[in-house]
């Protein structure tokens, strides 16, 4: 029963990797290195983007009313240094499937909030930083369905590897079942 723990997860994912695997591009373990020394790249202007929001005049309001502090901008933008830090992890350790995930997951966070902070820009006539927020949420979308694609790639690999260790312990099993019958 040991092999049970180690199947309900990737069975799951892959699973999830059948469904979406047809919409998301693929990113190879080849291609994973320069994907994400280029992915670091693409962070700096989006936190200096932040940094920019930051020194905007006050208050900046969202669209119930309630004040945007500098602090939740702040907060929002601890993601990219959360990012840089998974994604050199990954890079480190390219089979790492819940690193792939976590890094899949952040980056719909950074999206998420990129979104909202450019609505929150337009609400408030910032109309530069708005625009620049829309534009950085394009190649933010572009990268998640790449990692998208990566981590299905890595389940589907992950789900082989569990498939041929459950066969393996299957046939020793039948084995010791011999054995033990003689």
């Amino acid at each position: 029963m040991k092999w049970a723990k180690f199947t309900i997860y990737p069975l799951l994912l892959f699973v999830a990797a059948n469904a979406g695997a047809k919409t998301a591009p693929a990113l190879t373990r080849s291609e994973l290195p320069q994907f994400l020394a280029s992915y670091e790249q693409s962070l700096g202007p989006i936190d200096a983007a932040y940094a920019d929001l930051m020194d905007k005049p006050w208050p900046i309001r969202d669209d119930s009313g309630k004040r945007v502090g500098r602090r939740e901008i702040k907060d929002r933008r601890k993601i990219v240094a959360d990012l840089r830090k998974t994604a050199k992890e990954l890079a480190a350790r390219p089979d790492d499937l819940v690193l792939a995930l976590t890094l899949f997951d952040q980056t719909e966070k950074l999206g998420d909030n990129l979104y909202d902070l450019s609505q929150i820009a337009y609400d408030n006539d910032l109309e530069e930083p708005a625009t620049r927020l829309t534009e950085f949420l394009v190649t933010v979308d572009h990268n998640q369905d790449l990692i998208e694609g990566y981590v299905f790639h890595l389940a589907k690999e992950k789900q082989k590897e569990v498939q041929q260790l459950h066969r393996e312990d299957q046939e020793m099993r039948q084995k010791l079942q011999g054995a033990e019958a003689r």
